[in-house]
């Protein structure tokens, strides 16, 4: 895609399609090496538009998991970001798992481990 050519950053949809595989592969996802608070906006900005258009498992919980793991570069962009990742229409987030990186980045606990220390 021409805009994200230009800005230096990576095509969306390809880079979201080699970590699905990554993923498939018992990889985890990566995030580009990137220069700035701005290109790594306009990547999350582009993983959004993607996972929107592909709203299936696995292009959310991969999306997902980028756009946490971009946290460790730039912290403060990804919030609105995830925000809108857990409100698109359509999904069936009950059958959809959040990727361990999301705890992480809430200081939360996955809801497996939460009921098995209530004894559920």
């Amino acid at each position: 895609m021409w805009f994200f050519d230009n800005r230096g950053v990576p095509d969306p949809a390809e880079w979201l399609a080699k970590q699905i595989a990554r993923r498939k592969a018992g990889d985890e996802a990566a995030i580009p090496d990137l220069e700035g608070a701005d290109k790594y906006a306009a990547f999350c900005a582009g993983i959004l538009s993607v996972v929107r258009q592909n709203p299936d498992k696995d292009h959310w919980e991969t999306g997902i998991e980028v756009v946490c793991r971009v946290a460790s570069r730039h912290k403060e962009i990804v919030f609105p970001f995830i925000r809108q990742l857990v409100r698109i229409d359509g999904l069936d987030l009950a059958n959809y798992s959040l990727p361990q990186v999301f705890y992480e980045l809430f200081q939360l606990q996955p809801r497996h481990e939460t009921a098995r220390k209530e004894g559920n």
